[in-house]
């Protein structure tokens, strides 16, 4: 059942048999309306909706609950409470009373907020009483998280707002002379391309002047389209746009093409839009091409979805929010992400019409350049050209933890179901036709077709039968060949001072939900090919080979990297040289070294039984003869320090920034800071609580000292 359907008897008994979920609470409610229960209200309105169910256990148990009657009406009382809850959503069939095997439960129907009624807080203060659900849990929001919930219901829109101090002496003229002649030969004879440049700005909202006490100046809109790099960095310091291409299969290629603002280029939207769009279409193997001016010849619905995907992504971003524009190009596939939670819910979004942007100032001036769509067909015409090639349906993300939606277009064919229905018996007018009938004749020949048209569906169920028998026999030899055929693989051969995780689905135990789940939410953590992880990070006896072998200028690169002795970890490495280590390594041992990523950290973690308490965090650092914190040396804590001792590199870029993931927490953490949500990072630069560990698949001819 969706967070969004009505509630009756089969669906709330149909919820019995489902976990809880971002979605589902169960709540006991033996005392009494729980206090809980508020909590999840406001969670569960400010995320995505869902249900909750009164009388049953965490485990799904009915215990029902003995006055029902008394429950419910406590609970109307407590919702139009405003010290209680700041808002009812809720409407009269949103409350459903049922039994289960002579036991009541009361089913609450929560629907999502529209953004202009979030925040939906407990008591009085919204900073400290605001929720968001994150799988089974309710997690008070941060204080820049209601803040952006506000930011989103106020109006005029965000992107209107006057930037003080701000001229058009920030603005790169030359993308606002390249958007005009855009606009002039989408609307040649439009009325305000006879308007100067601060009047042209004007009319599009990239300029403006308040009715009150705001003075008059570039909007937010403004800048973002025509500024230069350094006046968007000082105007908006969050800003920042990214268009990654991948198209290499060789693993050390990152990206063959990227474009991010690097001083070459104005940085603003408009000319990022301009190169992206290019590179987006250019290997579609479609009808395409560009005029002088940029403009299409020959568009097919596929281009427009793109375009549509594109400018949809720049215009719902939420600028004053960190992570910025990715825009990734695959070989099966394209992704957009931008900073930013639905304004709608999933399903108002998936129906289409319905048109609520973020930045609306910033779509007028997309749309007068023939990009972009007001009336909320847009995510249509995203559908519309997919479905023209056959290929899988386009599919959104909202991850509200991280603040941001993610589209992916793939480029490659779905499943084409193939009907085959009866065909049609003949009829006919025309006395002359030989399969004219008379009214007479029609009983005998309707009797005639019934039996032709049921000989005709049992003649194709009888050659499914026979195609379905056919490939079950086909799949049958197939499993048998395997089984007699390929030996049982055996455990690969332990590599010395590592430890194996082999394959398997790894649960999330409970101790180590806290820092696992809310940060990456991920469980369970899928492991397809089994590895063996370094027990300790990289020693500085381990890197002085490597380091010897480094010229001149990258060992002078180099300070603080062995300051914590021969059997101390390595620290302060760039991401790159730890990169250049494990290729080293691997040729000088054949085992394959390289970077973990985050699943496979994750899955060492819960295979060794790592107990963050006993980790090197704060109240358990040992020091040196000084008296100062250091991290450990090999075998001091065993597995543990996996999760805390320095930080550690991880392969993969960063998602929503410049750097790479790193994982863990280091011997300075605050050991108070246990929980909080900063086992998982970015970082573009090394430090001297950094360090890194390798892992290796299974060795082949591997030899190691």
């Amino acid at each position: 059942m969706t967070p969004t359907s009505s509630l009756d008897h089969d669906d709330i008994i149909a919820l019995l048999d489902q976990p809880e979920s971002d979605t589902l609470e169960f709540k006991s409610a033996k005392g009494g309306l729980p206090q809980s229960l508020w909590e999840t209200y406001s969670a569960m309105a400010n995320t995505k909706g869902g249900t909750i169910l009164l009388g049953v256990t965490d485990t799904g148990e009915v215990h029902g609950i003995r006055d029902v009657a008394q429950l419910e009406k406590d609970f109307w009382n407590t919702i139009n409470n405003r010290t209680k809850v700041n808002a009812n959503l809720l409407e009269g069939d949103d409350v459903v009373v049922t039994n289960h095997q002579d036991k009541a439960i009361l089913a609450i129907h929560i629907p999502r907020a529209e953004h202009h009624q979030r925040p939906v807080f407990v008591g009085q203060n919204p900073l400290t009483g605001t929720y968001q659900r994150r799988f089974e849990g309710d997690y008070r929001c941060t204080e820049q998280e209601v803040r952006n919930m506000y930011a989103d219901r106020t109006e005029p829109p965000a992107d209107s707002r006057i930037l003080p101090h701000f001229t058009l002496a920030d603005l790169d003229l030359d993308s606002l002379h390249q958007y005009r002649n855009r606009f002039s030969s989408h609307k040649p004879n439009h009325a305000w391309l006879s308007e100067d440049d601060q009047t042209l700005l004007a009319r599009l909202g990239g300029w403006r002047k308040g009715r009150a006490n705001e003075g008059e100046g570039l909007t937010i809109a403004g800048l973002l389209m025509f500024g230069r790099e350094d006046t968007l960095r000082e105007g908006l310091h969050k800003y920042h746009v990214d268009y990654r291409e991948k198209l290499s299969e060789d693993p050390d290629v990152r990206w063959t093409d990227r474009i991010t603002p690097d001083g070459t280029w104005p940085g603003n939207l408009y000319q990022f839009y301009i190169r992206v769009i290019q590179r987006l279409s250019k290997d579609l193997s479609l009808p395409f091409e560009l005029d002088d001016e940029l403009f299409r010849k020959g568009e097919t619905v596929v281009h427009e979805a793109i375009r549509e995907a594109l400018v949809n992504t720049l215009i719902h971003a939420d600028y004053q929010t960190d992570g910025g524009i990715i825009v990734e190009k695959y070989p099966d596939r394209i992704e957009l992400s931008n900073p930013g939670c639905l304004l709608v819910s999933r399903e108002q979004l998936s129906q289409g019409g319905v048109s609520k942007c973020r930045n609306k100032t910033l779509q007028t001036m997309f749309m007068m350049i023939g990009a972009g769509e007001k009336a909320g067909s847009g995510i249509d015409k995203i559908h519309r050209g997919w479905a023209s090639q056959n290929w899988k349906e386009p599919d959104f993300d909202e991850n509200r933890e991280l603040d941001r939606v993610k589209w992916t277009l793939p480029m490659v064919k779905g499943i084409q179901e193939e009907s085959h229905a009866t065909p049609p018996r003949k009829t006919a007018s025309d006395k002359n036709d030989p399969t004219h009938f008379s009214e007479q004749d029609s009983s005998a020949n309707d009797s005639t077709s019934l039996i032709a048209e049921r000989w005709y569906k049992l003649e194709w169920s009888r050659k499914l039968l026979r195609y379905l028998s056919f490939a079950v026999l086909v799949l049958l030899i197939i499993i048998i060949v395997e089984i007699i055929m390929i030996p049982e693989q055996a455990e690969p051969e332990p590599i010395p001072n590592t430890y194996y995780i082999p394959p398997d689905r790894y649960r999330i135990p409970e101790y180590l939900s806290p820092y696992l789940v809310a940060e990456k939410l991920v469980a369970p953590v899928a492991i397809e090919t089994g590895f063996h992880i370094q027990k300790s990070e990289v020693t500085v006896r381990d890197f002085r080979p490597f380091f010897d072998t480094l010229s001149r200028a990258r060992q002078n690169a180099l300070y603080g990297w062995d300051e914590w002795g021969k059997e101390g970890p390595v620290a302060n490495i760039p991401w790159q040289l730890a990169t250049d280590y494990a290729k080293w390594l691997s040729e000088e041992t054949g085992f394959g070294w390289r970077l973990p990523d985050e699943k496979e950290w994750m899955a060492a973690l819960i295979k060794l039984d790592v107990d963050p308490d006993k980790a090197i965090l704060g109240y358990n650092t040992p020091t040196d003869n000084k008296g100062n914190k250091r991290p450990e040396r090999i075998g001091e804590s065993g597995s543990n320090h996996l999760f805390a001792n320095l930080r550690e590199w991880s392969q993969e870029p960063c998602p929503y920034s410049e750097g790479y993931l790193i994982h863990g927490k280091s011997y300075l953490s605050d050991p108070e800071s246990k929980w909080d949500n900063n086992v998982f990072s970015c970082q573009s630069s090394p430090d001297h609580s950094l360090g890194f560990r390798l892992v290796s698949e299974a060795p082949k001819n591997g030899t190691m000292d």
